[in-house]
């Protein structure tokens, strides 16, 4: 008879119970090890194996019929129903977030008792009695069951088991008080999970029943938890974490399913979408059809929205990520706001003749106005996004990285900076730019930078710049070079007059012809300080041999060794050549040979431009440096003026010219930046 088997009506119960409870710590311990390592589903995945093990000891102790079989099977199903009570309070703290509390040395004092308990309830029992004592086999019902007295390490374990629930109960009571509604569903299965066991156990503690219904409730506990982990996503969320975290989110927050099922969302998301807390378990594509793409593809990870009410439009930008569990959860920000004040801003920017341009504090570009398209030639989605450092002179960008800095650490500090900004032909504009932090302000957010181009005011100061020095030059020449002859002049026609003697004249007419000659330079020097405008093809060797017939050239010869075209204003190109002509004739004059002075013009090797040489003593290497200032001059009938009006007329064209030493040892001007033009003459 020992190991025989009888049929029971609580056999069924039981087996179920245990298939059930069984089946969740199997999903809830496989959940743990394939995605994210919760401690909470290791909790309930033990508490689960903890009554599956009590359920199959009991259906088992039925089944058989003899007190050796029996007694095995009550001491398996003791073990289980020991670690019940601690699992779930370890479980129910988790659940609450209180987490804190389940230290090392906690839970050690928790999985104490219930092992001694299992100790005690050993093979052992029998002789020292602690647990149960007087075992035997009696008949209830026409089956066989387990007749046992109780010892007082019973009935110390069984207080400590029931005060172990009551305090899980009284943590999951308080949760559902303090959680949002759409979770009193989750926890209202966790309640008719836990509350039918605990009633039959302590029914039949007391006496109220003859059988233990305790193991065999499990399977409406089982039924219960099963629910709320397939609907209410019972270990992926624990209500008073979300609470402190999600229902105070300023953003809106999601989650559905694998399924498609809204099963979470926060206040913010109700508010922005016009739904109530009803919507949870309802399909995604009913409540928020314009994320209906966004939640079916997982590769979209964020998206801008346009949620439209009538005439109220929300602006939101939407970021998805997946879950462990197969679902998605959507993070939606609304940027309406945002929005508006981009608006307000291009309402305003949009006809300014400035550059409004509002940058992050490392000087990304946030927003810049349609002006730049006007004014820079750039589009805007060119600039926006990118350094503002980027389109600034590499010698200009320390100094307006430093200002940006200063800008972004004092909201009180006002940037005024000048330097030099690239177009989009790649030109150099000289901008000046006006900065202030906005950061703190929610409608701008940024730094703002007002900038204006001043390439053109610039010129003009250069331009009265230039004025001013020429002025500076004229008032030496009139003070100065033009006094010396005057005052020679007038010293002769009095010794004239008052010697009645005419030998005097011919030095007085000297002397007015300088004066006439410094005042011819001068309105020279006046008139070719002025830009070119407009020019045209101008035969070198044609200019070359008109200017040298209007220079007072004596016995010198000219040698034209080119005959190429350039472009040029034509009067100011003549000028250019009787100066360098009249330069190296009075500096050149008749060679220690008792030659004629030689002057060569041609074409420079590369294309470049043109050279004017003779062979006359040369300019010293010294005062190559000084020849084109104005007034000075290394002779002593010179005005020092002849080549400072062969710089401005280069100048005024975009030359440059310089002067060296030539081949045949004389002074060689190159003038260079020159247009050569290409002229069929057939």
């Amino acid at each position: 008879m020992m190991w025989q088997w009888q049929w029971t009506p609580y056999t069924v119960p039981l087996l179920l119970a245990t298939v059930v409870t069984a089946g969740l710590a199997g999903y809830a311990l496989t959940q743990w090890r394939r995605h994210s390592h919760r401690p909470s589903r290791v909790a309930f995945g033990l508490l689960m194996l903890s009554t599956s093990v009590w359920a199959l000891g009991d259906a088992l102790q039925l089944a058989s019929v003899g007190l050796g079989p029996k007694f095995v099977w009550r001491v398996v199903a003791y073990v289980g129903h020991n670690f019940a009570p601690a699992t779930l309070l370890v479980f129910a703290l988790l659940y609450a977030n209180r987490e804190e509390a389940l230290t090392r040395g906690r839970i050690g004092v928790l999985a104490a008792e219930p092992l001694v308990a299992s100790v005690l309830v050993a093979p052992t029992t029998p002789l020292h009695g602690f647990i149960w004592t007087d075992l035997d086999v009696t008949t209830v019902e026409l089956f066989y069951v387990l007749d046992r007295s109780f010892g007082p390490w019973y009935w110390l374990n069984t207080a400590y088991n029931y005060v172990l629930i009551l305090i899980a109960i009284y943590l999951l009571v308080r949760t559902v008080l303090d959680s949002p509604e759409q979770y009193r569903g989750q926890l209202g299965a966790l309640g008719v999970a836990i509350v039918p066991p605990f009633v039959a156990n302590v029914a039949w503690v007391v006496g109220l029943t003859s059988v233990d219904f305790t193991s065999m409730s499990f399977a409406f506990t089982g039924a219960a938890l099963a629910f709320a982990v397939f609907r209410y996503q019972f270990l992926e969320l624990v209500p008073i974490a979300r609470d402190t975290v999600v229902e105070r989110m300023r953003d809106g927050y999601i989650v559905a399913d694998d399924e498609g099922r809204i099963v979470d969302l926060n206040p913010a998301a109700c508010d922005l979408l016009g739904v109530t807390r009803d919507a949870v378990g309802r399909p995604s594509d009913e409540v928020v059809p314009e994320c209906a793409e966004i939640l079916a593809d997982e590769q979209v990870e964020q998206s801008e929205l346009v949620f439209e009410d009538g005439d109220d439009r929300r602006y939101v930008t939407v970021r998805a990520s997946t879950l462990d569990s197969g679902g998605r959860l959507l993070i939606l920000h609304d940027v309406t706001d945002r929005k508006s004040a981009e608006r307000r801003f291009q309402a305003l920017f949009e006809h300014s003749s400035d550059l409004l341009t509002v940058l992050d504090p490392d000087g990304t570009i946030q927003y810049q106005s349609p002006s730049i398209e006007r004014i820079m030639e750039y589009e805007t989605t060119a600039v926006v996004g990118r350094s503002m450092l980027d389109f600034v002179h590499p010698d200009d960008r320390e100094t307006v990285a430093d200002e940006l800095f200063k800008i972004a650490r004092n909201d009180d500090y006002r940037a005024n900076i000048e330097y030099r900004f690239r177009n989009a032909d790649g030109e150099w504009r000289t901008v000046e730019t006006r900065g202030r932090s906005l950061l703190d302000d929610p409608a701008v957010g940024g730094i703002v930078a007002n900038t204006r181009d001043i390439t053109d005011r610039k010129e003009r100061e250069r331009t009265l710049e230039r004025q001013n020095e020429r002025l500076d030059q004229f008032a030496s020449v009139v003070s100065h070079d033009l006094r010396n002859p005057l005052n020679v002049s007038k010293g002769y026609v009095e010794l004239a007059r008052e010697e009645d003697d005419t030998s005097y004249l011919p030095r007085v007419e000297q002397a007015n012809e300088r004066m006439e000659r410094i005042i011819g330079d001068v309105l020279t020097l006046a008139r070719e300080g002025q830009s070119v405008n407009e020019t045209a093809p101008v035969s070198l060797p044609e200019a070359v041999e008109e200017s040298w017939t209007t220079a007072k050239t004596g016995d010198a010869t000219l040698c034209v060794e080119t005959d190429v075209t350039v472009s040029a204003d034509r009067t100011r190109l003549l000028r250019l050549f009787e100066n360098l002509f009249r330069n190296s004739i009075e500096h050149g004059g008749e060679q220690d040979s008792g030659e004629a002075l030689t002057v060569r013009v041609g074409a420079l090797e590369d294309d470049s431009g043109f050279y004017v040489a003779d062979d006359g003593p040369g300019i010293a290497p010294e005062k190559r440096d000084r020849v084109f200032e104005g007034g000075y001059t290394t002779g002593d009938n010179g005005t020092g003026l002849g080549l400072s009006i062969v710089a401005d007329i280069a100048s005024a064209h975009g030359w440059d010219v310089t002067v060296g030493e030539g081949e045949d040892g004389g002074a060689r001007f190159e003038v260079t930046g020159v247009e050569l033009l290409d002229i069929d003459k057939s």
